[in-house]
Formats: C-alpha cells, sequence, structure tokens
C-alpha cells in the first residue's frame, strides 16, 4: 500500500478474510498506510496495522474491534496552519514548503 487510507485497507481485509472490522471511521479518517504485505496471516497482518496506528484489537464474538488510543492528524492542515504564507505540496509522501 502507498498512503493508502487505513478505512479502504480495512474494507480489502474484510471483504478478503470475510470478518468485520469495527473502528472509529472518523478518529482515523486522516489515517493512511505505507506498507507491503506477502504472505503473511490475517492477524500477522492486523498486529502490523495496529502497531502502525498505535492501535490495539480484540476478538468479540464474529467481529473484531479495533480501538486506536488516538487519531492520525492531518500533516497538510497542521503544516498550514504553522505557516500560513506559504502553500504546502504534496510530492511522493514527503511535505515541501513551496517558498514566497
Amino acid at each position: 500500500y502507498v498512503d493508502k487510507p487505513v478505512r479502504e485497507v480495512f474494507e480489502e481485509m474484510e471483504k478478503t478474510y470475510n470478518i468485520h472490522l469495527v473502528f472509529d471511521h472518523e478518529q482515523l479518517k486522516n489515517c493512511r498506510v505505507n506498507s507491503s504485505f506477502s504472505n503473511e496471516s490475517f492477524y500477522e497482518r492486523l498486529d502490523i496495522l495496529c502497531r502502525i496506528l498505535h492501535a490495539s484489537y480484540e476478538v468479540v464474538e464474529t467481529q473484531i474491534v479495533i480501538k486506536a488510543k488516538e487519531g492520525c492528524w492531518d500533516r497538510r492542515s497542521v503544516l498550514a496552519k504553522k505557516h500560513p504564507k506559504r502553500m504546502v505540496i504534496r510530492r511522493r509522501g514527503f511535505m515541501e514548503f513551496q517558498k514566497d
């Protein structure tokens, strides 16, 4: 995955493994994943994603509940607030400032 929204990653996993994942969509709306998987099992992938998100999960009956300690902040909005006179440009996953 390259800069893929975590919501899309979780939806893909739900379809692939036929397991329902419950998570706070609003809290994780700015979270993006940069990772690659090959032969990892469902739980290995979930462990990796939870480490990336600083989250944990719990199996509750027929679903998996993912609990994130905090959401992901939107770097663009934070940087724009700190430097309002500059435009923030995103290239290949890196943040750059346009010179005045």
